[in-house]
């Protein structure tokens, strides 16, 4: 699928689950704004010449996203399992992929910049 509508479908999702209790609104803060920041830097970058790829922690975020909400979706036990509880342990992991995520992209666009300034001799 494509990156955009990804974002906007799993974030879609998680702020509606919000009024009804099944995610904090913090997590969903979190989460935005760190596809904010990483969209920025992705354009940033952009505009400097350098292309900073799609990391597979960021394909794996989103994953964790969607089994997430797919569990909190049910909400009710299902096959004797507590879909609440794994889907909130698999939103956890979402989030701790998303901070990571985020701060690599973050690490790379710095590297290549730091590398393009010294390239040209600034």
């Amino acid at each position: 699928m494509d990156p955009i509508a990804d974002k906007l479908i799993v974030n879609t999702a998680m702020i509606l689950m919000i009024p009804i209790g099944r995610i904090a609104a913090w997590i969903v803060a979190v989460i935005i704004i760190r596809d904010f920041i990483v969209d920025g830097i992705r354009a940033i970058a952009s505009t400097e010449g350098v292309v900073i790829q799609a990391s597979s922690l960021g394909k794996q975020k989103t994953l964790c996203q969607i089994f997430a909400l797919t569990a909190l979706m049910i909400h009710y036990p299902f096959f004797g399992a507590d879909a609440h509880a794994i889907g909130t342990v698999i939103l956890y992991l979402a989030l701790v992929l998303s901070v990571y995520s985020g701060v690599d992209y973050f690490m790379k666009f710095y590297k290549e910049i730091v590398r393009k300034k010294r390239a040209c001799g600034d």
